[in-house]
Order: structure tokens, then sequence, then C-alpha cells
């Protein structure tokens, strides 16, 4: 099999089958016209011999743009053909976040445990492209189809009734937004997944189901709760109570299995109860895999191979030889006897036109290459073909953003998170950079840096403020954000407290401390007095005794002068 990837550069070839071939002939005719009238030593230009050679190059250079042309049209001949089967399907999750899903009749709740469900359903399905759709009285889109499963489980795990403001169970809705969220193309098998208690549901989730299954949807349905039912709890203040009525009485919520079991007929599909988990697991995960037959497509596809070398070395070296045979014979093979001073450049300027289209057809090529593979999942080697691309176009914005996503797709946020930020500091378009700031936010918020994902989202919507993901996302990072800072001060709080009971022990330390000082110093004061009496008791005693051993002498008064 062999096609032209640029075709259009075909029109090279009618120029140089014509036009060369007609300036060739009206020369030829010129020169016999003058050669009947002056002799040929005269006009040695003009000979019949020149207009051999002339004819002769003329057919070289055309068969040489020729060659040129064809190469610039990059031929490709087919290398490989490969078969597979496409089995993967496309399953949307359609998440009931009603009041009524906080009913208690299932521990620890309906909607967490429609959270446990989904998390080992996503968790075993593994790479399989799914979407998520949250519905109380409106639906709403919360994630396209994607293979990031962790993303995914990320928005699930956040969803709560206060998400949407509007009460009510909107089956309909959701299925028919989920159905137009499919590709049309797509020959895959497609299931919409809904998890809800049925209750207080829209009359047309039945006929939306039928339309549905019309288009090769199969619509299975999960039943959370239970028969008997249960209260909504409400907090006032930190102060739990139940939903009542108006008269006062609790408000008990109960599982519509009915009705759900209807809608799965009707959608061609199965209807579970929630406590049937590892059942209901199995057989999702057994339609996801593929194992189911009738989702079986086989794909064939076709590696190309260029070979424009093959054309373009010769058509080269047929250039050069008439160039060279141009210089060294002094004479020229246009129409008019054009320089050398101008030749040269000009015969330069096509050749460096032709690399020049040549490189770029297989950087493009290069860039075409990655897109494939980056669809395959193959992101690792998606991203050494943008490399390649992107060393040719290194200004190419496109390139470098498709390049930031395959670095994603490896988990490699930190260059991921690089080359967004080229691709948002460059001169790139406005959608570009909006895009490009949303999947920065998500490169943030994987790596919990929730205040660069929420400045991001910002960014991303100052730009497009009507992308609904952008402000989920938002959403769910100021949510991150605010658990993170809380957090965070309760562990400041403890901090706090454990240095300020080491501040009341070191203080009771030091308290101790100078209490034993004191009491140390008062021993002292009390040893040195008690010593100084002693000293005092022994020198009365010695004074005493020195006094014993002197003479008895007259008591007489008291004497102020000594005579002599």
């Amino acid at each position: 099999m062999v096609r032209l990837e640029e075709p259009w550069y075909l029109l090279g070839v009618l120029i140089a089958i014509s036009v060369i071939p007609a300036l060739a002939y009206f020369r030829n005719k010129t020169i016999e016209r003058i050669s009947r009238f002056a002799r040929p030593e005269l006009m040695p230009g003009y000979t019949a011999a020149e207009a051999r050679k002339f004819r002769t190059k003329s057919y070289w250079l055309s068969i040489a743009l020729v060659l040129l042309s064809v190469s610039l049209a990059n031929p490709q001949w087919s290398t490989t053909k490969s078969t597979l089967s496409n089995s993967k399907a496309d399953i949307f999750i359609v998440l009931d976040v009603s009041r009524s899903m906080t009913a208690e009749d299932i521990a620890p709740s309906r909607l967490d445990k429609a959270k446990q469900f989904l998390c080992r359903l996503l968790s075993d399905m593994k790479s399989n492209n799914t979407g998520l759709i949250l519905f109380a009285g409106r639906a709403y889109l919360q994630m396209p189809l994607t293979e990031d499963a962790a993303a995914v489980s990320s928005f699930i795990n956040g969803a709560d009734p206060d998400m949407i403001p509007a009460q009510g169970t909107a089956i309909g809705p959701s299925v028919d937004l989920a159905q137009r969220m499919f590709s049309k193309d797509s020959q895959k098998g497609k299931m919409i997944l809904i998890i809800s208690d049925g209750e207080d549901h829209d009359a047309d989730a039945v006929e939306k189901a039928k339309a549905a299954k019309k288009h090769g949807i199969i619509v299975n349905t999960i039943g959370v709760g239970t028969a008997e039912g249960g209260t909504m709890p409400v907090y006032n203040v930190s102060i739990k109570d139940v939903k009542k009525d108006d008269e006062g009485n609790p408000i008990i919520t109960r599982l519509n299995k009915a009705a759900l079991k209807e809608i799965a007929t009707t959608g061609g599909g199965k209807y579970f109860n929630i406590s049937e988990m590892d059942a209901a697991i199995s057989y999702i995960a057994s339609f996801a895999s593929g194992k189911d037959t009738k989702n079986l497509r086989k794909q064939e596809f076709v590696d190309f191979e260029s070979f424009f070398p093959w054309f373009l070395t010769p058509a080269l070296l047929i250039l050069l030889v008439l160039f060279f045979s141009h210089y060294l014979s002094g004479h020229s093979f246009t129409i008019r006897n054009i320089s050398k001073k101008n030749t040269a450049p000009i015969l330069i300027l096509c050749l460096t036109t032709a690399w020049t289209n040549v490189f770029a057809q297989e950087s493009m090529s290069a860039a075409r290459n990655a897109d494939k593979l980056y669809k395959d999942g193959k992101y690792a080697e998606a991203e050494q073909k943008y490399n390649t691309a992107l060393k040719q176009h290194p200004d190419n914005q496109v390139l470098l953003y498709n390049r930031s996503n395959a670095q994603y797709q490896q988990n490699n946020f930190a260059d991921a998170a690089k080359s967004y930020e080229k691709v948002i500091q460059s001169n790139a378009d406005n959608l570009l950079k909006a895009k490009a700031y949303f999947n920065n936010g998500n490169t943030a918020f994987k790596q919990e840096n929730y205040p660069e994902a929420v400045k991001n989202f910002r960014n991303s919507l100052k730009i497009n403020p009507n992308d609904v993901d952008a402000k989920k996302n938002l959403s769910i990072s100021l949510k991150k954000l605010k658990q993170q800072q809380q957090k965070d001060n309760k562990n400041k709080d403890q901090q706090d407290k454990n240095q300020d009971q080491k501040d009341q022990k070191q203080d009771q330390k030091d308290k101790n401390k100078e209490q034993d000082s004191q009491k140390q110093s008062a021993e002292e004061k009390q040893k040195s007095k008690e010593e100084a009496e002693r000293l005092l008791k022994i020198i009365e005693n010695e004074e005493r005794n020195v006094m014993k051993k002197l003479p008895k002498q007259r008591s007489q008064e008291y004497v102020n002068d000594k005579d002599w």
C-alpha cells in the first residue's frame, strides 16, 4: 500500500514536465532562426551544439525537479499490518447525591456505601474509559470519559449533597446527558451505571433508558438503601437531628427497588442491590474488560514508513552535477545567460528550501506518531517523539502542551508542571493557555499542593469562565485546601499545646531548682551562723584561760595616760 503524505507538492511535477521542456523547445527554435543569418563563430552561444547541450541539461533538470517534488510529497509504503481487539468498554457512572442518600439505614450512610462500591469498581476496571455524572434535582457532568481512574475516584470521594442545591432524583436527565457524552463513532461497548435509592425519581427515566438502549448503550442500576428505610440526619450547629415534615414527624426515605429494576430492564441491563457488591463488581468489570464477546471489535492498524530519501538523494545529485557543469563550462543552461554570481544563490536557495521542507515533514511525522502513541497509552514513547518534533519546532506550543500531557500521564508531575508553565508563559492562544492552567492545576492537585491547584483553576476560569470542569475542580480544591488548613491548624495547636506543656514543665523545673537553691542558701546561712557561734565560744574560752594566768592587781580608776 502506497500513500503520499503531502500530495499537493506533486504540482511541481507538472511544472517540471511542461514548463521546462517548453522553454527548451522555444530556445532551440530561436537558435535555429538565428543560425540561418549569422555565422556560428560570431555567436558561440547559439550554435547547434549548444542547443543540444541545453536540451540535455533541461531534460536532466526536469528529472531532478520531478524527483524533488515526489520527495517533498513524502511517499510512504505500508510496512506492517496488525489486528487488535478493541475490547475496552466506556462506562459513565451516574451517582445520586440527593439528600435521601444521607440516610443511615445502610452504615455508614447510603452515599458513603456507594462511594466504597465505586472505588472498588474503579480499582478492578483499571485503565477503562470512565466518566462521572452527579445528580439530584439536576444532572451535572463532573468528569468526561478518561482513563485517569485516580481523578475519577477523587471526584467521587468529594461528592456531597451540598454540591447540588436542587433536590430530587433526576435519573432521566442524567441518562440523557451520559448518552450525549459518548462518542458516536466509537464501536466500543458502552454502559451507563446508575447508583441511587430511586426515591422521588422523574417520570421519563424509563423512556430515557429505552432511548439509550437503541443507541447501543446498556443501562445498569445499583440500588442503595433498604425497604424499611431510614431517616435523614440534619445538624443544627453541633447537635444531630433528623429531617422532619411540617407536623414534626421524622421523614422516612426508602429504597425504590421496583423503579430501579424497571429502568435497568428497559435499558437492557441488570439491577443489583448494594449488598450484592461482589456480584455487581464482577459483572461490570467483566463487561468493561471485554470478556463479554459482544463488545469485541477488531481493528486493523497499518504502519507506514517514509521513503523520501530515495527520491531526494538523486534529485540533489543531479542538481549538483548541473551546477558544477554550468560553472566548468562557463555557459548557462537558462534561457538567458544568467551570471554565475546570480545562479549560485538561486541554486542554494532551492536546495535549502528542499531540505527545510524535508525536515519539516520529518518533524511533523514525528508529531503525528507521537499523537498516535499517546492515544495508544504509550506515554513514554510519545514523550520521546514529541521531543524529536520540538527540536525542529521549539516554538510550537501545541507540541509542548502535548508533551506535558504525556509527562503527566507518566506521573512525572514535576516535569509536567514545568512544561505547562512554559506554555502559560508563551505567546500561545488563550484557549491553549486555559487548558494548560487547567492541567497544571490537576498536576498540583495530584501532589496535594492545593494552594497552587486553586490558583491554576482560577486562572483557567479567568480565560474561560464557562469551563464546568474547572469550576468543579476549583470547588474540590478549595474544599481540600480548607481541610488541609484545618489539619495544619490542628497540628499547630497540638504543637503549641505540647510546647506550653513543655514550657510549664520547664517553669516547674526552674521553680523547683530555685526552691532548692533557696533552701540550700538558708541551710548555708544557718550553717554559717552556727559556725560563727562555735568560733565565738572558742575565742571566749581562750580569753578566759588567758585572764586566769595574769597576776591579780588592785583596782584603780581609769587611767588616761601612762607615766614614763
